[in-house]
């Protein structure tokens, strides 16, 4: 994914269907090849959102920079499923 501008986020946030267990799930954004965020929905939750001090740290989003995701972790006894990450500009 792209954006046709540079933007700054105001919000981030990772959902699954089904809950992690045993562990959490980890996930990185890349901007660029560079991890850009690291979020980690924790065991038994459904969800994470971003702290400000994250969206303070990560910074703006460069219009021609790619955007990718590495899940870096899961659940140990149930790794979680259908994991969408919505960032908001």
């Amino acid at each position: 994914m792209q954006l046709n501008a540079t933007r700054t986020p105001s919000e981030v946030v990772a959902l699954v269907g089904t809950a992690p267990t045993g562990a959490g799930l980890t996930l990185h954004i890349n901007v660029g090849g560079v991890l850009w965020m690291s979020l980690t929905i924790p065991a038994g939750d459904l969800s994470v959102q971003a702290t400000t001090a994250q969206l303070t740290a990560a910074g703006s989003i460069a219009g021609s920079a790619s955007i990718t995701m590495d899940i870096t972790a899961v659940g140990t006894t149930v790794p979680g499923s259908n994991l969408s990450v919505f960032i908001y500009m």
